[in-house]
């Protein structure tokens, strides 16, 4: 779990914008936007946190590609998984786990800033960097 969050902490960390996208009843992307030096460029990055039905847990993919949960590359369950945006340039995210091979349930609960490269606020911008510790 460690991994994604640190892959989406570093696309934030460096964004122009974030946004959520509702897709569907079970799912919701959090986009990303890249921050280019050609103001030309417009690439967003998009995870995507899904509920599986019943008590299937979450998966996440990145860009259509598997991140975690519900694949053959993990044995970890995501039991809990989701995003908030708190202001233009800052976003929580939650993820709990548990490793099936043993049993371990675990928590990452960060609350991640973009350094504000190219970001239009109102006002002043907060500080770049990180906040919150795992949980």
């Amino acid at each position: 779990m460690r991994i994604p969050m640190e892959e989406i902490a570093q696309d934030v960390r460096y964004c122009r914008e974030i946004q959520s996208e509702v897709m569907d009843s079970h799912s919701i992307n959090l986009k990303i936007r890249r921050n280019y030096m050609n103001e030309n460029n417009d690439y967003w990055q998009r995870y995507r946190f899904t509920r599986l039905p019943g008590d299937g847990g979450y998966w996440i993919r990145k860009n259509n590609q598997p991140v975690l949960g519900n694949t053959s590359l993990s044995a970890v369950v995501l039991q809990e998984c989701y995003f908030q945006i708190l202001a233009p340039n800052k976003v929580r995210v939650v993820m709990t786990g548990c490793n099936q091979a043993t049993g371990h349930v675990f928590r990452l609960d960060r609350t991640l800033y973009s350094y504000g490269q190219g970001l239009d606020l109102p006002g002043q911008q907060e500080p770049g960097g990180e906040a919150g510790e795992d949980a």
